[in-house]
């Protein structure tokens, strides 16, 4: 679901993500909203929500975790909630890439995550292109060629 301005920029969206095994996961943005910025990953398991992942305005950072035994004689919820404090992404970003740049030893997570944030983004345009249909999100679909260096 989007919306766009007559200028073709998207102001609003809301995708839902489905993943192999029963796994999936929304994320919403809108510049009408402020700042809203939440996630819900759910799985067979349980859900994680997170509130302000992208600019956090608040001093105070969470994610929430939810699952529950889910049989017979037992329907019990667990609910754990995870806080940071003082935990200022661009602060922690600049520290990071700052130690890598010293050491000169860099790390394979974050490039995987990079690829994968574009390939889900990627995703999300061709969807959007074709008027919110589901869109197949295979290896190779990306706009452009992968770097092999």
């Amino acid at each position: 679901i989007n919306t766009v301005k007559k200028t073709g920029a998207i102001q609003d969206c809301s995708v839902w993500l489905f993943f192999t095994s029963d796994r999936v996961a929304s994320f919403d943005c809108s510049y009408h909203n402020p700042l809203r910025q939440h996630a819900e990953l759910v799985g067979d398991r349980g859900s994680i929500n997170i509130r302000q992942f992208v600019i956090p305005n608040e001093k105070k950072c969470s994610y929430t975790i939810h699952y529950s035994t889910l049989n017979t004689y037992d329907t019990t919820e667990h609910i754990e909630n995870k806080q940071f404090q003082n935990a200022i992404q661009e602060v922690d970003m600049i520290k990071r890439m700052t130690r890598i740049a010293i050491t000169n030893k860099t790390e394979q997570f974050w490039p995987s995550v990079s690829l994968m944030t574009e390939k889900i983004l990627d995703a999300c345009r061709r969807s959007i292109n074709k008027d919110g249909a589901l869109v197949e999100f295979v290896r190779g679909q990306l706009w452009f060629e992968m770097s092999t260096k």
